[in-house]
C-alpha cells in the first residue's frame, strides 16, 4: 500500500499504450473546486484524481476495491508528461514557501500548519497534489474563521465599553 511509485509507473505505461491519453490539466480545474460542498453542487464531478484514476483503471471502488494513489508526480504525469511531474514539483515547493511566508508574519498559526502539514507530510505526498491542495483550503479556511472570530470578538469588546463608560468613548471621538 505504500509504493506508489508502481501505481506511477503503471499509470505511465497506460498512457504509452494508449489507454489513457494526458488530460491537459483537468486535475488542476477539478482541485480548484474540489472545496465546493456536494450539498451545494450536487453533480459536482469526481475531483480526486486517485479515486477517479482508480475507477477508470480497475473499476467501481468500494467493499472489494481500494483507491490506488498516484503521487503528485504521477498526476501531474497524466496531466502534461513529464512537463506535468515538474509543474506539481513546482506547485509543491511554492505551497511550502508561501505557508512559511505566511507563518513568519503570523506565527500563531504555526502549530496548525505544523500538525496539518509536516506531520502527515508522508501521506500527502503518497497521495496526489489534491491531497496538498485540500490541505491549503483547509488552512485558509481557519484563518478566515479566526480572523471573523477575532473581528467579532473585537466588534462585541466596543459594544461593551461603549455601553459601560459612554461618556469617556464619545469624548475619545
Amino acid at each position: 500500500g505504500l509504493a506508489t511509485a508502481f501505481e506511477m509507473r503503471h499509470l505511465i505505461e497506460l498512457i504509452n499504450a494508449g489507454t489513457f491519453k494526458f488530460e491537459l490539466g483537468l486535475q488542476y480545474l477539478y482541485n480548484m473546486i474540489s472545496f465546493v460542498p456536494r450539498f451545494i453542487w450536487k453533480d459536482k464531478p469526481v475531483v480526486s484524481f486517485s479515486y477517479r484514476i482508480s475507477e477508470e483503471i480497475y473499476g467501481e471502488m468500494g467493499k472489494n476495491a481500494w483507491v490506488h494513489t498516484y503521487t503528485p508526480w504521477g498526476e501531474g504525469y497524466l496531466q502534461f508528461g513529464v512537463f506535468g511531474s515538474v509543474l506539481n514539483t513546482i506547485i509543491i515547493l511554492l505551497i511550502f514557501y508561501y505557508l512559511r511566508k505566511f507563518i513568519a508574519r503570523n506565527p500563531r498559526y504555526m502549530l496548525f500548519v505544523l500538525s496539518n502539514l509536516f506531520i502527515s507530510f508522508p501521506l500527502h505526498i503518497r497521495g496526489d497534489l489534491g491531497s496538498l491542495v485540500a490541505m491549503v483550503y483547509r488552512f485558509i479556511f481557519v484563518v478566515i474563521f479566526v480572523k471573523i472570530v477575532h473581528m467579532l470578538v473585537d466588534a462585541f469588546f466596543v459594544s461593551i465599553n461603549t455601553i459601560n463608560n459612554p461618556i469617556r468613548i464619545s469624548s475619545m471621538r
